[in-house]
């Protein structure tokens, strides 16, 4: 029986062939000895251990005494290998919704980022391809993109299967966006001999090309496969330990001074609970607007509780229903109320009425200030309406809705009208 004699990299596909070759019978342990049809055979058991390797089976992993976090990350399939991560910065183009992705895109792995914006939010949201591509044809919204995906183009047999990248709204200047993504590794050859693994995973490379080589042996024996699973589990815990992060995320720099609980605060909190980290700086466009609706949502269930075993109503905060005034002038009948007023609870009182003091005026229906207003009838007033201002330009989603003080009769001087009101959350 001849050794080799030549010391080959550790880790190399020199090293995975020298391996290989000592443990089936009747091949010689040097690979010069080996034929054409040996060294294909050698070959194609590595081409099918390095895909074991690289896409393992996340359902077959089991680890003795594993703490939650791990058998949280063995849930998941497949692990994303972080030396199978690259990155690219990518030249957007006033106009361009569509760019070139390399050859060996597989997928995205994080949101792509900008370097360029003046915007709170520089980080892109990924989202269906499909829903990207019919705004672009329907909507075709100009500005910063921040949403991108991943688009197919299936090869014709002739050619291969490409990736595009698909970004929007439609750019409005030009900027660079830098993508990392999930790279699909090349073959090893004598010409580039090296796993993209590095030399830490060689051992669990080389028992996927041998329990490759038992499967095809058909001889039904586990023993590589056996082997091969407790080592996709070290190097599975082995790689996630080494690019694990130690905090939640970056913090933003605390000003505060107070123990005031603020908006920026709570977002704070959002950010943590849901997984995005406490720096809406770091957020994407997507998150942002996640969190916000959370926060929004929350403010409605604060400021209108459930009903409390017992109680027949629903809690009034005070601090929800401030006094609020306003005064009249001659001969106008239409007034504003404050923007974060969502309606007025009670009557108005006539503050300064000479001849009656504190004179209450009743609420009515919109329509019927308006049409007893039709007259010529001045005086003081004695009743009145609310209704949603007339918008004086294109609604739009943003805001809240704003009101108006209908009053009847048209005040014929000043009066000093005082009011409790409900707050708009919203505002």
């Amino acid at each position: 029986m001849s050794w080799a004699v030549t010391d080959y990299p550790y880790g190399s596909l020199s090293w995975l062939r020298k391996e290989i070759a000592a443990v089936i019978d009747g091949y010689p342990k040097d690979l010069a000895l080996l034929d054409n049809n040996q060294r294909q055979v050698i070959d194609s058991l590595i081409d099918g251990g390095l895909f074991r390797f690289y896409q393992p089976v996340p359902s077959e992993f089991t680890v003795a005494d594993a703490t939650e976090a791990q058998k949280e990350r063995l849930k998941r399939a497949p692990h994303n290998w972080s030396f199978l991560s690259s990155y690219l910065d990518v030249s957007i183009v006033e106009g361009q919704t569509v760019y070139d992705l390399p050859a060996n895109f597989n997928s995205l792995l994080s949101e792509p980022t900008t370097s360029n914006r003046t915007e709170d939010t520089g980080k892109m949201a990924i989202a269906p391809e499909s829903h990207l591509r019919q705004l672009i044809n329907d909507e075709g919204k100009r500005g910063y993109p921040m949403y991108a995906s991943k688009r197919v183009v299936i090869g014709d047999g002739a050619t291969q299967t490409t990736n595009k990248l698909v970004v929007y709204p439609i750019p409005a200047q030009s900027e660079t966006i830098t993508i990392q993504y999930s790279i699909i590794p090349n073959r090893l050859t004598d010409a580039a001999p090296w796993p993209v693994a590095g030399t830490n995973h060689a051992q669990t490379i080389l028992a996927c090309c041998l329990a490759v080589m038992e499967e095809r042996s058909g001889t039904g024996a586990t023993d590589y496969r056996t082997k091969e699973q407790g080592m996709l589990v070290s190097s599975v815990m082995l790689d996630a330990e080494s690019a694990a992060s130690t905090t939640a995320g970056v913090w933003p720099e605390q000003e505060a001074t107070t123990l005031e609980t603020t908006k920026e605060s709570l977002f704070k909190r959002i950010g943590l609970h849901v997984g995005f980290g406490p720096n809406f700086k770091a957020w994407s466009s997507a998150q942002l607007a996640e969190v916000t609706e959370i926060y929004r949502d929350g403010l409605r269930l604060f400021s209108n509780p459930p009903v409390i075993p017992g109680m027949t109503y629903t809690h009034n905060w005070s601090f929800l229903t401030p006094l609020a005034t306003i005064t009249t002038v001659a001969n106008q009948a239409t007034y504003d109320l404050p923007d974060d007023l969502a309606d007025i609870q009670g009557s108005l009182v006539v503050e300064n009425d000479d001849f009656v003091p504190r004179k209450q005026i009743e609420r009515y229906g919109e329509s019927q200030i308006r049409l007893s207003n039709t007259t010529d009838y001045k005086g003081r007033p004695k009743g009145f309406a609310v209704r949603v201002k007339q918008a004086t330009v294109e609604p739009t989603f943003t805001g809240n809705t704003r009101y108006e003080l209908l009053i009847h009769p048209i005040p014929d001087g000043v009066y000093t009208l005082s009011y409790r009101y409900t707050v708009s959350m919203e505002s």
